[in-house]
């Protein structure tokens, strides 16, 4: 993922391979005659199943998963998954306690929605500060 975020989630193009693993549009992806189409049909999809809340499991901890989609370049759509944690893992907390970090908080999600990342110096400012206007620093022009 870059700076920017601009590769969080996956596009529907990406996706195929994850479909046919999953056996999800077998036939409409078999019978597609382009790689557009295979996208247009998985895009279609995963529109229909836009934030559904729905309950996983994953090494005996309950959470929701919410199905995703952030706008990016080109009219491209990118799709991801929110996962919100039912409760705290007892055990983790133990094992996180040890370390003197704090365990992660039920809401916690596997991805950064967009516009939450914090805002970065853009390479002008940056500039300024390395070539401060009193003389301190040094020559180099970075």
């Amino acid at each position: 993922m870059t700076a920017e975020g601009a590769e969080l989630g996956m596009t529907a193009g990406t996706m195929e391979d994850l479909f046919t693993r999953a056996g999800i549009l077998v036939d409409e992806l078999t019978h597609a005659k382009s790689s557009r189409a295979k996208s247009t049909r998985i895009g279609a999809f995963l529109n229909r199943h836009l934030d559904r809340e729905v309950p996983i499991e994953h090494e005996g901890r309950t959470a929701k998963a919410i199905l995703r989609r952030r706008e990016a370049r080109s009219n491209q759509k990118r799709y991801y998954f929110e996962v919100r944690w039912d409760s705290e893992d007892e055990s983790l907390a133990e094992q996180v306690g040890s370390t003197g970090l704090s365990p992660p908080s039920p809401t916690a999600s596997f991805t950064t929605p967009p516009g939450s990342l914090p805002d970065v110096a853009s390479p002008e400012s940056r500039d300024d500060e390395a070539n401060p206007s009193d003389g301190g620093g040094n020559d180099e022009n970075w």
